[in-house]
């Protein structure tokens, strides 16, 4: 019992050694607010996960895209904040929202060690007490490993980044080249989605997103880019809308699901590659240009669109 408790004191100490280190090299190592400086030409902001990032081209007119693969929404949220205190003419910001962001796997990914070991390097010096907290509920080791494994280039990568958007490590467009095969969707499309619980975690940041966007006075929307109808997560349809309605009430919801696209312009069930983003990007756009975000009713406008083009191709 007393080596016991002796080994618990011994890594306790550690434990608060590593947190005060954490905290004294994240103020060293702070991402200048250069970093995250947009040209005042652009001002709609496209954060998200690996949706937007390969399906949202940076070549239209007035849009900046930082997503990235796999974010989880505590880190589009550091994201924002960043980006927002540091460029007052950011007007609208699009945040990726789509079937899976409500499950949750999507809570346990953050205590990956593996997600940790590519992330926690590239977000270290955005972290603030409650990331911090929230990393380490449950999961004292695995953060103590990845905070070790991590010291050496943390300074590094704060240090030599010159800017956000010359610097890819926190997002930007990426557009996928490879195609969807027949044998691929029957494959795919014969996964069975169990019924979700929500991701708590991952929702609360979204909600601090819709917060944090309300204080700045910008305009927020959630988007949900098209996805192939064999997708298996759009099992969970019912349990995804009925979150989005009871927790995001009031918050624009964008959403291109049903836009037609072949298995040629995806390059899986739930991506684009660069041939539907080509689509996307220009159909979007095309939205954007004829005053979509004045409408009263942006998604029955959206519809509209969808309808027509479907028809025609």
């Amino acid at each position: 019992m007393r080596n016991f408790l002796v080994d618990s004191a011994k890594f306790s100490l550690l434990f608060v050694v590593v947190l005060l280190i954490a905290s004294w090299i994240g103020y060293l190592c702070q991402y200048d607010a250069d970093y995250f400086r947009i040209p005042e030409s652009k001002k709609y902001l496209v954060v998200g996960d690996s949706h937007l990032e390969c399906s949202m081209n940076t070549s239209l007119d007035g849009f900046v895209n930082i997503s990235q693969s796999s974010e989880i929404y505590m880190f589009t949220y550091l994201k924002i904040k960043n980006v927002l205190e540091t460029n007052a003419h950011i007007e609208h910001v699009f945040v990726d929202f789509c079937n899976f962001q409500v499950d949750k796997q999507q809570d346990s990914i953050i205590y990956s060690e593996n997600y940790l070991n590519s992330r926690y390097p590239l977000y270290y010096a955005l972290l603030g007490k409650e990331e911090f907290e929230h990393l380490t509920l449950n999961n004292e080791l695995p953060f103590i490993k990845t905070h070790i494994k991590a010291l050496p280039k943390v300074s590094r990568e704060a240090m030599t980044s010159v800017n956000v958007l010359t610097n890819h490590s926190l997002g930007g467009f990426s557009p996928l080249t490879r195609l969807l095969t027949d044998s691929f969707v029957n494959i795919a499309s014969q996964e069975t989605i169990l019924p979700a619980d929500m991701a708590k975690l991952n929702m609360h940041y979204l909600l601090k997103i819709v917060a944090l966007c309300k204080e700045k006075k910008v305009s927020l929307y959630l988007i949900r880019t098209p996805l192939h109808p064999a997708w298996p997560y759009l099992q969970n349809e019912a349990f995804f809308q009925k979150n989005r309605q009871e927790l995001l009430d009031g918050v624009v919801f964008l959403d291109f699901k049903q836009l037609a696209l072949g298995n040629q312009h995806f390059a899986d069930l739930e991506h684009l590659n660069e041939k539907g983003a080509h689509i996307f990007s220009t159909f979007f756009a095309g939205l954007i240009a004829e005053n979509l975000l004045e409408k009263d009713d942006p998604q029955l406008y959206i519809n509209a669109e969808i309808k027509e083009y479907n028809t025609r191709n």
